[in-house]
């Protein structure tokens, strides 16, 4: 019975661990306490259990985050340095994605939308992204087309990954290709092996 216990907490603690970890090798424990995806500002912040003033890591200083979960890294994607969920590795690919709040405006009027960026790296090389916004144009949701089939040519061997992207195809009667926003506003964690 204790080693059933203890296998359990040992499993909890790769799910529930909350660490952030800096390129210059420290790690900061947000055990009990929060964190938080700043993209407009490119760092996360963090609450520890104890404070209620938030503290920041910029993006630049940022090795990996883990929290519930996710997992979150600084990757260059087409030139650039960004943060990226982490939403699955198999086979030395890594599917990343962001998401980033944008304000459009036109005429004294404006709007929101999110931009998305959906990339598959290998090693520090960028095999296929794509960038597309939840906005409702044709050209838009052409791009959204393409996330799953991008998926699919690239982690076929890894099942769950296979098993929860397909459930986020869009459907005939989603004629936007807005289901898959479903699947990259939750980008979770998920284990190939």
């Amino acid at each position: 019975m204790k080693k059933i216990a203890a296998l359990f907490l040992l499993i909890g603690l790769n799910v529930f661990g909350q660490s952030i970890q800096k390129k210059d090798g420290s790690t900061v424990d947000i055990s009990g306490g929060q964190i938080h995806v700043e993209a407009g500002n490119k760092r996360l912040a963090y609450f520890v259990k104890a404070s209620k003033k938030a503290q920041y890591v910029k993006f630049k200083d940022l090795d990996q985050a883990t929290w519930g979960d996710f997992k979150f890294k600084t990757f260059e994607v087409g030139g650039k340095r960004n943060g990226y969920y982490i939403i699955a590795q198999n086979a030395g690919k890594t599917l990343v994605s962001n998401k980033r709040i944008r304000v459009k405006s036109r005429g004294g009027f404006e709007s929101t939308y999110t931009h998305y960026e959906v990339a598959v790296l290998e090693g520090q090389k960028t095999l296929e992204t794509l960038s597309f916004t939840d906005e409702n144009s044709d050209k838009k949701a052409a791009e959204r087309s393409k996330v799953i089939p991008m998926i699919k040519a690239h982690f076929a061997d890894c099942a769950k990954l296979m098993e929860k992207a397909t459930a986020f195809e869009s459907p005939s009667s989603d004629t936007k290709n807005s289901t898959i926003l479903v699947f990259l506003n939750e980008p979770t964690w998920i284990e190939c092996q």
